[in-house]
C-alpha cells in the first residue's frame, strides 16, 4: 500500500501581495489522508509576503503571539525569510486574514521609527498576615497588591527588587538590579505591547527563572506570576512564620524619544 501524503499548497508570490497562484507539493506522510481541496481546514498553506520596510520583525512577533494564543491551537507559524520577507504557514482562512492586514498596511502612512518601550519590573515578597502591611517602595504597585490581597487574603509585602529597563522594539534589553537579572524583547503593534521576558532572581536560596511571552496594555500593572520560596529568604529572620511567595509585577510604557 502506498503511503498517503500531506498536501501543502505553496504559492508563487511576487514582491507585492497580489498576483500569486498555488502549486501543490507532497512533503510528508500524515496519519490520516488529507484532501487536496484548497479550502480544507486541514490543509496548510505556505505563503511568502513582501512587507513594508522595517515592519517584518514586528509583524512576525505579533503573528506568532496571536497564533500561540489561539484557543484551538491552530497549526500556524510565522517566520522571517532570508531576504526579510514574512513567511506564514497556516490554513487558508488565516492566510486571508494576514493578506487583509498587509493590504491595510500598504495603504496606510509610512511606518514611523520604532518606539522605545520602558518596562518596570517589581519583585515583591509576600506572606500571610493578620492585616495588610506594605513595606517601603511599593506605592507604585498598590493596585497590583490589592488584587493579590483580594485573591489570597491579608498579606505583608516587602519589595525584593525593582528594575526599570528601556529598549527599542525588536531589540534585546538586559539589566541587573540589586537582586535580579532582567532580559526583554518587546514589540509594539498599534495599541498592544508584546513582550518576551526573562527574570532571574538572585541571592535567594530558591533558584528561580521566570520566562513568559505576554501581551500588555501600555501603563497597566500586571501580575505576571508567583512562586513559593524558602521562608528563610524573608529579609527579617525571626519576625514571623508562614509561607513566603515571590510575586512578579510588570508595567510597560511606550516612550517618545
Amino acid at each position: 500500500m502506498k503511503p498517503t501524503t500531506l498536501l501543502i499548497i505553496v504559492p508563487l508570490v511576487a514582491a507585492v501581495f497580489g498576483g500569486c497562484r498555488d502549486r501543490v507539493i507532497q512533503i510528508a506522510p500524515p496519519a490520516t489522508p488529507v484532501s487536496a481541496d484548497h479550502t480544507s481546514a486541514e490543509v496548510l498553506v505556505m505563503r511568502t509576503y513582501g512587507v513594508p520596510p522595517g515592519s517584518a520583525n514586528r509583524l512576525q512577533s505579533v503573528l506568532s503571539s496571536l497564533f500561540f494564543g489561539v484557543k484551538d491551537k491552530v497549526a500556524a507559524k510565522a517566520t522571517l525569510g532570508p531576504n526579510g520577507e514574512l513567511v506564514v504557514v497556516a490554513p487558508i482562512g488565516i492566510q486571508t486574514g494576514v493578506e487583509a492586514l498587509l493590504e491595510r498596511m500598504k495603504t496606510s502612512a509610512p511606518p514611523s521609527p520604532p518606539p522605545t518601550v520602558e518596562m518596570d519590573y517589581w519583585l515583591v515578597l509576600g506572606r500571610p498576615a493578620k492585616e495588610r502591611k506594605d513595606g517601603p517602595g511599593l506605592s507604585a504597585v498598590k493596585q497590583a497588591l490589592d488584587a493579590i490581597e483580594s485573591a489570597n487574603g491579608p498579606m505583608e509585602f516587602i519589595r525584593h527588587d525593582h528594575i526599570q529597563l528601556k529598549s527599542m522594539t525588536d531589540h534585546e534589553g538586559h539589566a541587573r538590579g540589586v537582586y535580579t537579572e532582567a532580559i526583554q524583547v518587546v514589540t509594539v503593534f498599534e495599541d498592544t505591547i508584546v513582550a518576551n521576558v526573562t527574570l532571574h532572581p538572585t541571592f535567594l536560596r530558591s533558584r528561580l527563572i521566570f520566562e513568559t511571552r505576554i501581551q500588555l496594555a501600555p501603563g497597566k500593572l500586571v501580575v505576571l506570576g508567583a512562586a513559593g520560596i524558602d521562608p528563610k529568604d524573608w529579609p527579617k529572620p525571626g519576625s514571623g512564620d508562614g509561607a513566603v511567595t515571590l510575586f512578579y509585577v510588570v508595567r510597560a510604557t511606550i516612550k517618545d524619544v
